[in-house]
Parts: structure tokens; sequence; C-alpha cells
């Protein structure tokens, strides 16, 4: 394999295995374009291209931009990169960054990114593990979102916008449907919020219970605490959904506040107490070392 152009996305808890990956590829296809995307270097652009052998860095969302790098490069491989919004680059010896890019496609007129297996040589990929309450899943994973953004303002998240972007409920299924038709029977929606509203969760769900090949998935979503009711989780278990995973960041009421969560801890509780009652897993994400905490706040959240 010979790529011109390679592209690597990667939030900070693996920015080091990202800078080695770029290392082997600068040795192994010098001549390709190297570039990195992704949270890391959205939200520290030139520390990220001085500490790293990318030439390129898209910030934000990267389709747009990505697609005009690929476009640009299939002209000629030598072009004036200062032409294109929304990333940083390297010239000589100096990083620039370029103007924000104004979006012109939005989610709900994306293609599906499923239509691109048939360029992938999936037997050659390893399949995906994920893990909840000490049961593992091994498979194709399909990932897909059902929207993009969310309106939360917590002071450590990198989300790119709180600009909210529904894509159609139908299209969804008939993307998961698909990628089932492909071999795939794992799915992660990468929703930052998949029950963001309620309702709209529901009628997916009720959507996915129609096809056949329902009961033949599995699937995960990320949620907050007060955007869960009981009926949600009945349904999201009668759709496929084997687990949720909530964001709780700390067991310390005062941390919370501090990092603008938005959230109280007995919303926790009744979303624990509701996956408990319907038998569905939950699993928290949880946060050590922010501004603030002791280990008397940390105690709390343990």
């Amino acid at each position: 394999i010979s790529p011109d152009i390679v592209g690597i996305t990667g939030m900070t808890s693996v920015f080091s295995a990202v800078k080695g990956i770029c290392e082997i590829v600068k040795e192994a296809i010098p001549d390709a374009l190297r570039i990195i995307g992704g949270r890391h270097v959205s939200a520290l652009p030139e520390e990220s291209m001085k500490e790293s052998e990318f030439q390129i860095g898209v910030l934000g969302w990267g389709e747009e931009t990505l697609l005009e790098i690929c476009a640009r490069y299939a002209k000629a491989k030598t072009f004036d990169f200062s032409q294109i919004n929304g990333i940083i680059y390297k010239s000589q010896h100096n990083i620039i960054q370029t103007a924000p890019r104004a979006r012109k496609i939005y989610s709900r007129e994306m293609p599906w990114a499923a239509k691109s297996l048939d360029l992938l040589p999936l037997e050659k990929y390893r399949p995906t593990y994920f893990v909840l309450e000490g049961r593992t899943k091994k498979g194709l994973l399909g990932m897909l979102f059902t929207m993009r953004g969310c309106p939360f303002l917590c002071k450590f998240c990198a989300n790119p916008s709180s600009k909210v972007e529904y894509r159609n409920i139908e299209d969804v299924v008939a993307e998961m449907g698909f990628l089932y038709n492909k071999g795939f029977r794992l799915f992660l929606f990468l929703d930052e919020t998949f029950s963001l509203d309620i309702k709209r969760a529901k009628q997916l769900c009720e959507l996915i219970k129609q096809k056949s090949w329902h009961k033949d998935i599995e699937w995960i979503a990320a949620m907050r605490s007060e955007l869960v009711d009981r009926q949600l989780i009945r349904v999201m278990k009668e759709a496929g959904c084997v687990g949720i995973a909530v964001g709780v960041e700390s067991g310390d009421s005062k941390i919370l506040e501090d990092i603008g969560k938005g959230q109280i801890l007995e919303d926790v509780r009744k979303a624990r107490e509701f996956c408990f009652l319907e038998g569905l897993p939950i699993k928290y994400f949880l946060m050590v070392g922010l501004p603030g905490q002791d280990w008397k706040s940390i105690s709390k959240t343990v």
C-alpha cells in the first residue's frame, strides 16, 4: 500500500500513540501527506503540530475540509495550504492557522459513511471489543450518529459546536440495515447525548423494533442522567440496546457545579434505578484531577 494521504484522528488520551503512528508513516511512506484531525488538535492546534510530524491539522468537523484537501491534492501535490479554511499547517519553520471554516453541508445532508465500506478490505481489520459489566462483545462495530452537537456547556468538553443537528431517524435505521447486511451486528451511537430529545429517541427505538434484524443486533449509547426515564430504557432494551454510558464526572455536587455539568446526583441515582429495574447495564464516566478536587472530593465519587 502506498497512499497519497494518511489521515489519523485522536483524542488527548491517545495522542502519544497517534504521534508514534505518524512517525512510522513518515518513515515508511515519506511522500504521503500526513494529516491529523479530531478533538486534541482542535483544542490544542499549535501544540499538536509542534509536538508531531503531521503536516496539516484539520480543526473541528472535518468532512468538508478533508474533501477540499483531497481534491486540491489530486490536482497538484504542491499547493498553497493557506487557501483552505479550517486547518493549521506547517510552512517551512512556521505554523500557520487559517480562518475557521463556514460549513455548507449539514448532518442531515451527508451521505452514509457506511457506503465507503466496499473500498476497504474488511477481512484485514481486527474485530472490535466492547465490555459492559464483565461481558465482552467481539466483532465488527458499526459506529454512526443520529445527531451532532451538544447544547450543554460543560467546561471540560471539546465538543466543537453547541448547535444541534438532527438526522432523519428513518435514514439512521436504513443505515443500520445497510450495515447489518454487510455483516455488522454491534453498533455504537456516537451522539454526545443519545436521548437529548427523549421523544425522538423512543421513536427511533420503535423504528428499529420494526425491523426483522432488531433481535440479532446489540448496541450501546451515551446519555445524560436527567434525560432518562424508565419507558425509554425499556424500549431501548427491546430495540437491542445492551447498555448505556452516563457522564457522571464527579460524586461531589460542588465540583459538578464548578465544571458547569448542569446535573444533580439525584438524577444519576434515578437513571441507575431505571436501568436496574429494566435489567439494562449502565456504566459511568468519571473524572479525577478536576480543578478544586481533593481526596475528600474524590472519595465522594468512589
